[in-house]
Formats: C-alpha cells, sequence, structure tokens
C-alpha cells in the first residue's frame, strides 16, 4: 500500500496574496472587480497530516490593490462567524474542567453590538499545490499587523471555521462574499433579531453548569474513557 504524500502550504507567515473577484455572485452583489486578500498568520494540520494556513481575509474598497503597508492595513477585514457570549469558554478540558474555566475567565472578551464576539480567522484548506487557483496573485508579506477590532479566536483550532478552495459549487470567493454580506453587512438573520449577552457573567454560573454536564458526560460514557468535552 502506497504512502500518502502530505503537503504542506509554502506560505510564509505574513504573505498576503489577492484574488479579484469576478463570479456572478460578485456581480449580483456589487463586488465584482474588488479583490479578496488572503494573509497567512498561523498554521494548522489537516487530516491526515498536511500542514494548511489560516488566514485573515480583507477586501478592497475599489478595484484597486494596496500599494504600500499603510494601504493594507486600511482595508476591512472579512468578519468569517461568530461564537456566542455564553459559548466562549468550549470546548473544556474535561480532566480539569474548574481549571479550564478559571483560566479562561482571566481572558478579555468584547462583544459587538448584538452581543456576539466575531471571529475572521479561517482554515483554508490546502493539501495540494494545484490546489491553489493559478490566478492568485501574491501582494506582499507584512508580518506586524493590527488585528480586527475584538476579535474572538477560538481556544483550539479546530474550532476554527475551515473553508476550501472549491467544494462542490462553492468556491473560496463565494464563501467569503457570503460571509462579508452575511456578517459585515449584517444581512444574516440573526443580526435582525434582539440578542444581549449577560457580558457581567464572570463565568461562576458557567462554571456550575459546565460541571452538571461533566458529570452527566462521564456517567454517560464511563466506559469509553473519553476525557474531552467538545
Amino acid at each position: 500500500m502506497a504512502l500518502r504524500r502530505l503537503y504542506k502550504c509554502e506560505w510564509n507567515i505574513g504573505d498576503v496574496f489577492a484574488w479579484r473577484m469576478e463570479s456572478e455572485l460578485a456581480k449580483e452583489k456589487g463586488l465584482f472587480g474588488k479583490y479578496l486578500l488572503i494573509q497567512k498568520v498561523d498554521e494548522d494540520t489537516w487530516y491526515p497530516g498536511h500542514t494548511i494556513p489560516i488566514v485573515y481575509v480583507k477586501i478592497t474598497a475599489d478595484e484597486q490593490l494596496p500599494q504600500n503597508y499603510e494601504e493594507y492595513c486600511q482595508l476591512e477585514y472579512v468578519q468569517t462567524s461568530f461564537t456566542n457570549f455564553e459559548n466562549r469558554f468550549w470546548p473544556l478540558d474535561g480532566r480539569r474542567v474548574r481549571e479550564d474555566i478559571e483560566e479562561k475567565s482571566r481572558l478579555t472578551y468584547e462583544v459587538d453590538e448584538y452581543g456576539f464576539l466575531p471571529e475572521f480567522r479561517i482554515s483554508l484548506i490546502t493539501t495540494s499545490k494545484k490546489m491553489i487557483p493559478p490566478g492568485l496573485q501574491y501582494v506582499g508579506n507584512y508580518p506586524k499587523i493590527i488585528p480586527p477590532k475584538k476579535e474572538f479566536i477560538p481556544h483550539v483550532k479546530i474550532n476554527i471555521r475551515s473553508v476550501a478552495w472549491k467544494r462542490f459549487d462553492m468556491t473560496f470567493e463565494s464563501c467569503m462574499i457570503n460571509s462579508y454580506c452575511n456578517h459585515n453587512l449584517r444581512q444574516l438573520s440573526v443580526y435582525q433579531q434582539e440578542h444581549i449577552a449577560d457580558c457581567n457573567d464572570n463565568g461562576t454560573g458557567f462554571l456550575e453548569i459546565a460541571i452538571d454536564i461533566l458529570e452527566s458526560h462521564k456517567k454517560q460514557n464511563s466506559s469509553t474513557g473519553d476525557g474531552s468535552l467538545s
């Protein structure tokens, strides 16, 4: 049986690439000709052991690429997802739940005007060089950037949203257009509803609930030896 060759994306931290939007969806949303700017900020492992980039995505205000670092920094980040404030500690370490929550409760969590924790990173599924679209343009390397305001970074990389260059009818471009419209432009239905999180919760109530859930989880899975709760 032949061994499967593992791929490691050769992008460096800080590398920025540009993708010009030319799809029908881009036309429909008034984004045709603008660019998505993809910047590697971290990396992760994808089954069965590929090394893939974790990236931020920005969008240009017009059909011009940024000419320097300052112009790049002024561009808008695409919000890719959000986490409910009450779920900010997940996943929990089942072996040390109390300590895990106490440690995470010391971190700063900033919600948006709807009470959500905005996310901006995606794991870009790249398991071979041929998956990278030939139209991608290299812009430059900007290792020191200003991160998105109020960004929530999931505690484990597996919880970062994963996006493929192409999967069935969905492409990277269409996914990012939908994310931009849903989150940046607040077109997602959840933004039309009232959602007010109790941001004064210091985690005490959550701790008691989590421990109750954990005890129930342990009773139901005592024979599996699984020490995680997610």
